[in-house]
């Protein structure tokens, strides 16, 4: 009993220690409350979507009564904004005329103000923060200021779009005119090649980049989450018209090539909403994401126009000069094109590199070489031929980025949506990199073979002389001899490939 007595005198006491230290914390955190310090405010109150290179002036104001005598100003990032100069504190308000506006603080409660010059220097988001100090160097007042910058180079983007798209449409009316159609007809009876293609572009991908982004991007800020976003949007898009001219050179299947941007980018139309409105609010509530279905539409119409119109031309001029003609230009104007698009493209989102770090420079490699492995994985899995496999393989990586900047910049207000844009951005300049490398293998490797060949001996048997003179050879019709001659060298790449590549 005893016992009993002296553990609830114990919990009794415990209790009030408990509760005279609550108090006291409360009054120590009433305390601390009490010395903040006044605020310095600004007009206008936030600087949104100043141009690259500008400066602009901003007033800040202060009802302190203590005295102020010096003030400091910083931005708190240096990439986006510097400070250009401030002056000293000016003692009293100031002239109507001088702010040109009367929403502010009532003029006669102005204690102190002044004046910050700030220069926008790259697009993103930063912060003006501005204190006050008396003539002991003690912090009297002070304030911060959001702002926003937004590209110099807006019109160059645009201009490159229109650039590539003309390019490009060049491009689809040679492959309409060098396209074979029996062997499109072959792939629409049994479409095991498109089908294949638009499970890797659909399913694939979008699965690929959005597990990416959460393993380079985990973290929960809104940068994190704007980066996830950029990523996975990336790999909703449809299939782009520079898979057609890789997979060209590369020596792969062309018709199947072509057949799959067509379908998939009419595929998109569901598609790309599907991922987009189901997946995209789980990386980004609050973003209300608009479909560009016009950009779409547009994207369709620029590659059914102009090959059509080639194939209604090979058609009724088949065998012809001007369709041998295309034939020879395929090869160097997609060469020429996607040169173009390498560089003018670089320089039109230069921005892009400025925002890299090892993270982006990681996802520009690995989603686009993900989406060529899985392609050729699958094709495999089917059995395809290696023209075939090649080109499944280049349609899966290779995809129409600007269908995932304009949804950016539809949804994201700026300058968020250029700052999501560095992985689109990303993606457009490094996934020509892998395809780059095997162009140069192949081409090293039919270089060898041909070189080799040709000064290959032929056997002691006197029929070489027979063969120069007459140019027959054993096994070989005139006939056979004249087709090798013509699917050789450099103006026909797509001849030269063999299973064996």
């Amino acid at each position: 009993m005893a016992f009993g007595r002296q553990w609830l005198s114990l919990s009794v006491f415990l209790l009030a220690v408990a509760l005279q230290w609550s108090s006291v914390s409360a009054e120590v955190k009433d305390q601390d409350t009490e010395v903040e310090l006044p605020v310095v405010a600004f007009y206008p109150e936030k600087l949104e979507l100043i141009t690259e290179g500008k400066t602009v002036q901003v007033m800040w104001y202060t009802n302190i009564t203590d005295s102020a005598d010096s003030v400091y100003a910083k931005m708190a990032k240096w990439r986006e904004a510097e400070v250009a100069d401030y002056g000293d504190p000016i003692q009293g308000a100031p002239l109507l005329e001088d702010v040109n506006a009367t929403d502010i603080l009532q003029l006669t409660d102005i204690s102190y103000y002044g004046y910050v010059n700030i220069t926008a220097k790259f697009v993103g988001f930063n912060t003006l923060r501005v204190e006050l100090y008396d003539e002991m160097n003690q912090t009297v007042a002070e304030g911060e200021m959001e702002m926003t910058v937004r590209l110099k180079s807006e019109n160059l983007t645009t201009i490159y779009t229109y650039v590539v798209g003309v390019t490009t449409a060049v491009v689809y009316f040679l492959m309409g005119m060098t396209i074979d159609l029996q062997v499109v007809k072959g792939i629409a009876k049994r479409p095991v090649g498109p089908m294949v293609g638009i499970f890797c572009q659909y399913v694939m991908m979008p699965l690929i980049s959005f597990g990416l982004g959460l393993a380079l991007y985990p973290g929960d800020s809104f940068e994190e989450r704007l980066m996830r976003l950029g990523m996975f949007l990336s790999g909703c898009c449809p299939g782009g018209g520079a898979s057609n001219m890789w997979t060209h050179l590369l020596g792969g299947s062309l018709d199947l090539s072509c057949m799959m941007t067509c379908v998939s980018t009419f595929v998109s139309f569901a598609s790309v909403p599907l991922w987009v409105l189901t997946l995209g609010p789980v990386i980004m509530s609050d973003a209300d994401f608009i479909i560009p279905y016009e950009d779409i539409t547009i994207t369709v119409i620029s590659l059914i126009l102009p090959c059509g119109l080639g194939i209604i031309l090979q058609a009724k001029f088949k065998g012809s000069k001007m369709v041998k003609i295309c034939s020879k230009l395929m090869s160097p104007v997609c060469a020429m094109n996607l040169v173009l698009i390498f560089t003018l493209g670089t320089y039109s989102y230069l921005y892009v590199f400025t925002l890299f770090d090892w993270r982006t420079l990681v996802a520009g490699i690995a989603l686009p070489t993900l989406g060529y492995t899985a392609g050729v994985i699958f094709a495999a899995l089917f059995r395809m031929d290696t023209k075939r496999i090649i080109a499944v393989g280049v349609e899966t990586g290779v995809q129409n980025y600007t269908i995932a900047l304009v949804i950016l910049i539809l949804t994201v207000s700026s300058p968020a949506g250029e700052i999501a844009t560095s992985l689109p951005g990303a993606f457009m300049l490094f996934t020509p990199l892998p395809l780059l490398v095997l162009l140069i293998i192949r081409r090293s490797y039919l270089w060898y073979r041909n070189r080799h060949s040709d000064n290959k001996p032929s056997p002691s048997t006197g029929l070489k002389d027979v063969s120069e003179k007459t140019g027959f050879s054993k096994g070989v019709t005139h006939h056979q001899s004249d087709v090798e001659k013509k699917g050789s060298g450099m103006d026909n790449l797509a001849a030269e490939l063999s299973d064996k590549v």
